[in-house]
């Protein structure tokens, strides 16, 4: 089994005198990710509800989903810290629903916030970067299990793999003005919220049965991955997915659990 290694894979300095805006949710990732960057010298802000693992004084509360909020969150850093160098917008993570047990307000409030949220935020920091003839990057985190159209996992697919594409379409449109967009599809990983946890309960299975590596991969992981696609080391990496799951997105072609349809679980009483 392979083991995770404890160094940062760039050097450390690597991100002194950048601004990294982080628009993360409570859970492991978003505080690896912070914690990442700020040992390899980035001024790092985190925007988030409910951050009680980030420190305060790199904090700000969770801006509304409106293009006046997500402006004046940006506002509010840049006067502190100076323009932003990179945007790393972490929305990974909703337990299963049946499709037809989901109410169209949580169907539309959930896709407001995450594919609203990140349009928002990834176009206001792409203006800016334009109007001081500057570079930047953008990182984008989604559920891997999302992207597949896993079983369950209605609320979060149609966000993702919006998400999916806009990484696309971002990187053709900007990627001549310096700003990189890419994305990593996040799996199973230790501390997190994912669908296919929810269902392993539910069923009084383990989750880690379904990883050909036989393991949950790490907030660390996912942070050192970060790390890298934002930094100069990666500058000619634009438009990539990034996947990381220990190979469980090909559990379908390699063997598992005969496929249960989400009618059949036993349904939570909370959609």
């Amino acid at each position: 089994m392979s083991q995770v290694p404890q160094d940062l894979p760039v050097p450390a300095g690597t991100f002194a005198g950048k601004v990294i805006l982080l628009l993360g949710q409570p859970g492991s990732t978003t505080y690896a990710i912070a914690k990442a960057f700020r040992a390899v010298g980035a001024q790092l802000v985190v925007s988030g509800d409910a951050l009680e693992q980030v420190p305060s004084d790199m904090s700000l509360a969770k801006a509304k989903v409106h293009p006046a909020a997500i402006s004046a969150l940006f506002n509010t850093v840049e006067a502190a810290f100076g323009p932003i160098d990179g945007l790393i917008i972490d929305r990974v993570g909703l337990g299963c629903a049946a499709a037809e047990d989901i109410p169209w307000k949580r169907w539309r409030a959930i896709n407001a916030d995450i594919v609203d949220c990140i349009f928002l935020a990834g176009s206001e920091f792409a203006r800016r970067c334009f109007a001081r003839g500057d570079g930047g990057d953008i990182l984008l985190l989604a559920a891997a299990q999302a992207i597949d159209g896993a079983a369950g996992n209605s609320l979060e697919s149609a966000a993702a793999s919006s998400v999916a594409s806009l990484v696309k379409s971002w990187t053709v449109e900007w990627l001549n003005d310096d700003v990189r967009v890419n994305m990593i599809e996040v799996g199973l990983i230790e501390g997190s919220i994912n669908s296919v946890s929810d269902l392993a309960g539910r069923q009084g299975t383990n989750e880690v049965d379904t990883v050909p590596l036989a393991r949950l991969g790490t907030a660390a992981e996912v942070a050192a991955t970060a790390l890298y696609l934002t930094s100069p080391y990666a500058a000619y990496i634009a438009g990539a997915r990034v996947r990381i799951d220990g190979g469980e997105g090909l559990r379908a072609n390699l063997g598992g659990e005969p496929f249960l349809p989400p009618r059949t679980w036993v349904r939570s009483s909370k959609v």
